[in-house]
């Protein structure tokens, strides 16, 4: 058996700009208490070896979800995507390079190969 399929849901459609898009979910998130902004960024990456093993390599980027739209991109939700006091949108992307979930898994699936 494979990995499942990656199955993309882009919430509000994908039509509508990042902006937006942050902007509504503040919108739903408006009454949310400091506590309940948790957030995270998964990224996971299946790869089935000759034998038909199954290894599934992620990396996690903890954050909150901002009370505003920061920042200067057109990425997804990293205009409310808060690590630290900075939302994505505000840091450099060498910055956001060394944090990221994508870059984590990433790194985890090199070892492997590496070291396998």
């Amino acid at each position: 058996m494979g990995c499942q399929e990656y199955i993309h849901i882009d919430f509000y459609g994908e039509n509508l700009p990042a902006r937006e898009k942050c902007e509504k979910v503040l919108e739903l998130m408006k009454d949310a208490k400091d506590n309940e902004r948790t957030a995270r960024f998964i990224c996971a990456i299946c790869f089935i070896d000759e034998n038909g093993k199954k290894h599934i390599f992620e990396g996690i980027c903890e954050g909150k979800i901002s009370t505003e739209v920061r920042g200067n991109t057109d990425f997804c939700y990293d205009y409310i995507f808060l690590y630290k006091d900075k939302t994505f949108a505000e840091i450099s992307i060498e910055e956001k390079n060394k944090v990221s979930h994508r870059k984590e898994a990433l790194n985890k699936f090199i070892k492997y190969l590496k070291e396998g």
